[in-house]
């Protein structure tokens, strides 16, 4: 109102909105096999959708088993993985290296893409004797949201399976908006039984007359 009996009226509308913070990766672990005391390939993947929020670490780990880490040495190519970002529309084929031997139960691995020597990450693999851990933190891109995302990565020969027992992997993967999200993928190791590896360990004679 203005002293001479003036008076200005406006509206300003807001329009308020509720933000959705989806965190809901989908994870699958595999073996190459779940033979007791043999080298394995593991393979952990993990996909996003689009507009889910960004990951900003992961940890794998087990409770039994074991990486062979006394057998690694600096420039040891261990694996490899496929990564895509964009939905897609971006994607790398990287190798998973040996960059730093730690300590007889800790290495750092680097992917690298094959393609352009492109540095994607790296992160540590640690024997928590019993069990292993693999840990990684993700890049910062400037916002909270994927577009849609994806990787495989395998380690390949390089997994100890325990003794016959329950092994499971844990994985826990954390948001950059502080979500959680922990799945569990068990596996039972087995023992083959001396002899039962070949068929013709058996010398079965059809004919024979079994009252003898």
């Amino acid at each position: 109102d203005s002293e001479l009996g003036d008076q200005d009226v406006q509206s300003f509308p807001f329009t308020i909105t509720c933000l959705v913070t989806d965190f809901s990766p989908a994870i699958s672990v595999s073996l190459s096999n779940t033979d007791c005391d043999s080298l394995a390939d593991l393979t952990i993947s993990v996909s996003q959708d689009a507009g889910e929020v960004d990951m900003l670490s992961a940890l794998y780990t087990s409770n039994v088993g074991s990486f062979d880490i006394s057998n690694m040495n600096v420039g040891d190519v261990i694996g490899s993985a496929l990564l895509s970002a964009n939905s897609g529309s971006n994607t790398f084929n990287a190798e998973l290296t040996v960059t730093t031997v730690v300590s007889s139960n800790e290495v750092v691995i680097t992917s690298t893409d094959i393609n352009t020597g492109l540095v994607l990450g790296s992160f540590t693999i640690l024997n928590l004797n019993p069990g292993i851990s693999i840990s990684a933190t993700t890049v910062p891109d400037g916002n909270n949201f994927t577009s849609g995302n994806s990787s495989t990565i395998t380690f390949m020969n390089v997994f100890i399976n325990p003794g016959q027992s329950s092994l499971v992997f844990t994985t826990t993967l954390d948001s950059e908006l502080g979500d959680q999200d922990v799945q569990s993928f068990p596996f039972t190791i087995t023992c083959l039984l001396p002899g039962c590896t070949d068929p013709l360990a058996f010398n079965y004679d059809a004919t024979a007359n079994t009252d003898d």
